[in-house]
Parts: structure tokens; C-alpha cells; sequence
């Protein structure tokens, strides 16, 4: 027995000891590790840092020139806006001129009345001519102390070239026209009337000041103007196909051709006012859409597990050089999406619906040679 004691001690000793050189083991083994991990840690954060670095580096000259370029770009285009604004006028003055028989400049106030109980007073005409009337009026309202408000309501038909004072809060209501203004509030109608009187030349003083100069502008411009003037500006440019080539068809309905670095989409009739958004080709219609650095070749659902899948090609303005659209990315986005869907589709009991623009290219070499 005694004999079986020492024995197991002796096991026991030497399993201790055995015990403590792998405890040592995996605290070198953990220590030698985390080490080498922080050196790891330091050699590629001192890498990713400097990688950073130069990332925001190359960043901020993208932005720096961005600036530059967008505020060089914004003064050429500010310099043209006021001979782009006077031309455009002068065409509303015109406009305005073969309209300016058929406009009625009178006031109906036969339906005006005050809220509640109070008293309306029809002072007559403040200012009347061709082009603007104004009759003012006083009414009681609801106010404790100021209970009379002074007010004009009139009609100019230089509505669309100067601000007219249009404002609510008017104790009355079916009051018509564009000009709607209080004047000045007082507690009874003879304050109203002394006031009236003793500021008459002062009323509305700022708003006749500016019709007046409107108006001498409007009678300068038809007296030295004609419509016909203006006749190439308010058409549609005819382009000669060689100025504006074809670049593709796309379903066999759309036409897409670049005119001056723009695309221009083949419509059938033209939507609002600016003219200048269109072209015509061979008599054929086509409308302004975007420059072709920022046309892309977009996908949908393109991670989805949805039974669809989308391309199409539309203005896109972040976009990235391997997604322009161009011949060379068109081709290449289109075999590998196929790719992709037939291998899925391997899989699936419902196949994915992949539809996609069928682009037949006339002269696919013309984007990268018009434009920049």
C-alpha cells in the first residue's frame, strides 16, 4: 500500500509539473501571439493610415478642382444671364402685347363683404389707367381698438414683371384681382379719411413708382419690337444630321442622338415653353435630355432574390466610368448579367425575368468623339 501511495505521488508530481510547462507553453504561445498581432496591428494601421492619407488627399484635389471649375463655370454662365433675361422679357412684353386687348383690368367688388357684422365703405378709385386699376375701401373689423382698416384691391396686368402686394388677413372676403393690400388701420372712419387725405401722395407710392417704369418699358419694346423679331427663338432648331448624328435605336422606338456633347431622346411633340430643349433632325422631333459623361447603363434589384431583373439607361449624375454608357459597358454589363442570371436561374423553379433595353448601335464611335 505503501508502495501504491509513493507511486501515485510521484504522478502526481510529475503531472503538476507537466501541467505547469503546458500552462507556460500557452502563455508563451498567447504572448508571442498577441504580440504579433499587435505588430501586425501597427504595421498595417501605420499602412491603412497612410492609405487614408492619400485616399482624402486624392479626394480633396477631385473637390479643389470641382471648386475651381464650378465656380469659373458659374461666372461665364452668370455673365450671360442678363442678355438671356432682357431677350426673354422683351418676347413676354410681346406676348403680353397680342393678349393685352382681351385682358380686363377692372375690379368686380359687387360680391365683396365684410365678415361678421361689420360696415364695407367703397371709397372708388385710387389709380386707374390702361394697364392697372386700384380702388381702395374701408371696413369695420374685429379689432378692440383699431376697428377700421384702410385697404386696396385693384388688378395690373404687368402681373408677371414686377411684385404686387397680394397679402391676407383683409376683413373682407370675395375681393378679386392681383393686388390685395391693407394700407393702414385706426379706430374710426374719420381717422381713416384724415389719414387718407393728408397721405394720399405717399399710399401705395412704391408700387406706382414701379408700374410706372414697367410700363414706359412695355410701351419702349412694342413701339421698337416685333414678334417676328424674335422668330429664331421661339422655334425649333432644324440640325443638320451631321451636326447631330444617330447614335443608337433603342427597342426599335427610341432615337438617340448628340448634338453638341447632349444626348437628345426622339419625342412626339413638344411639352412646355422652352423650345430651345428641342431639336428637329430630318424633320423629326428629339428633346435635350443630359451630357453623355452622365449617362449611365442603371440595374435593379441587382442583389435582390425578387423573380426580376432590370437594366436601363437613363441620366444619372453620379456616375462611374464603368457604368457610362457607351458601346464597350453596354456589351460587357449586358454578357455578364446574363451570366449571372443563367446561373441562377439553374436553381430556381421560378426563373428570374431579365428585361433589359435592346440597343441596335448605329454610330457607336461618335460618344467618345463629341463632347468634353
Amino acid at each position: 500500500m505503501t508502495d501504491g501511495i509513493k507511486q501515485e505521488v510521484k504522478e502526481y508530481l510529475t503531472n503538476r509539473d507537466k501541467r505547469i510547462m503546458l500552462n507556460g507553453d500557452l502563455d508563451v504561445k498567447n504572448t508571442v501571439a498577441n504580440g504579433k498581432i499587435d505588430d501586425i496591428k501597427e504595421r498595417y494601421s501605420n499602412m491603412i493610415s497612410k492609405i487614408e492619407e492619400e485616399k482624402e488627399g486624392l479626394i480633396n484635389d477631385v473637390k479643389q478642382d470641382k471648386g475651381q471649375y464650378v465656380e469659373q463655370k458659374k461666372k461665364e454662365i452668370d455673365n450671360l444671364e442678363h442678355p438671356i433675361e432682357e431677350v426673354e422679357r422683351k418676347i413676354k412684353f410681346l406676348e403680353l402685347a397680342k393678349k393685352i386687348k382681351k385682358t380686363d383690368v377692372s375690379i368686380d367688388d359687387s360680391e365683396m363683404g365684410v365678415y361678421g357684422t361689420g360696415k364695407l365703405y367703397r371709397k372708388g378709385f385710387f389709380f386707374k389707367d390702361k394697364y392697372m386699376i386700384i380702388k381702395i375701401y374701408i371696413a369695420e373689423n374685429s379689432k378692440p381698438v383699431n376697428k377700421h382698416t384702410l385697404f386696396a384691391c385693384g388688378n395690373c396686368v404687368f402681373g408677371n414683371f414686377m411684385a404686387l402686394p397680394y397679402g391676407y388677413g383683409l376683413p373682407v372676403y370675395s375681393d378679386r384681382g392681383n393686388i390685395k393690400t391693407v394700407i393702414k388701420e385706426l379706430p374710426t372712419i374719420e381717422d381713416i379719411n384724415a389719414y387718407l387725405k393728408k397721405n394720399r401722395d405717399r399710399i401705395l407710392k412704391n408700387l406706382i413708382d414701379t408700374y410706372n417704369s414697367v410700363k414706359k418699358e412695355y410701351l419702349d419694346i412694342i413701339k421698337g419690337y416685333r414678334l417676328s423679331d424674335f422668330k429664331t427663338v421661339l422655334e425649333v432648331r432644324s440640325i443638320p444630321e451631321n451636326d447631330a448624328p444617330l447614335v443608337c435605336m433603342i427597342d426599335k422606338t427610341s432615337y438617340l442622338r448628340i448634338y453638341r456633347g447632349f444626348y437628345y431622346w426622339s419625342v412626339k411633340k413638344i411639352e412646355g415653353n422652352d423650345v430651345f430643349e428641342y431639336i428637329k433632325v430630318n424633320g423629326k422631333l428629339y428633346k435635350r435630355d443630359c451630357r453623355k459623361e452622365v449617362m449611365s447603363i442603371r440595374e435593379y434589384n441587382l442583389y435582390g432574390d425578387d423573380d426580376w431583373w432590370s437594366m436601363d439607361i437613363e441620366c444619372h449624375h453620379l456616375n462611374k466610368s464603368n457604368r457610362v454608357f457607351n458601346k464597350k459597358n453596354y456589351d460587357r454589363i449586358l454578357e455578364e448579367r446574363k451570366n449571372i442570371i443563367k446561373g441562377k436561374n439553374k436553381n430556381r423553379v421560378t426563373k428570374i425575368h431579365f428585361t433589359y433595353p435592346k440597343v441596335k448601335w448605329v454610330n457607336p464611335d461618335v460618344i467618345d468623339k463629341v463632347g468634353d
